[in-house]
């Protein structure tokens, strides 16, 4: 019983020590704030042009599919996508 009281004694010339003062005991976290029940949405772009070329391009209306092969390069905006094959 008496090297507990040392313990506790211990313990708490410890805690009143200047750098565990600094540090301290970590603080609970804040819960997180709920969402607004609606978001704001965001404002749409205009449409742009796609832009495709290749070598070769080909259609399959029974499957209603593009595919570009060759050098292909698509452009939407200022995004560029490079590929040697798309469908």
């Amino acid at each position: 019983m008496k090297s507990a009281y040392c313990v506790l004694a211990l313990l708490l010339v410890f805690a009143a020590t200047p750098s565990f003062a600094r540090t301290g005991m970590p603080h609970p976290v804040d819960a997180p704030q709920p969402l607004p029940a609606e978001a704001p949405k965001p404002q749409s772009a205009k449409p742009q042009e796609v832009l495709i070329r290749a070598d070769t391009m080909s259609y399959d209306s029974r499957t209603n599919t593009v595919t570009a092969a060759g050098q292909v390069e698509v452009t939407y905006g200022e995004r560029t996508l490079i590929a040697d094959k798309l469908t």
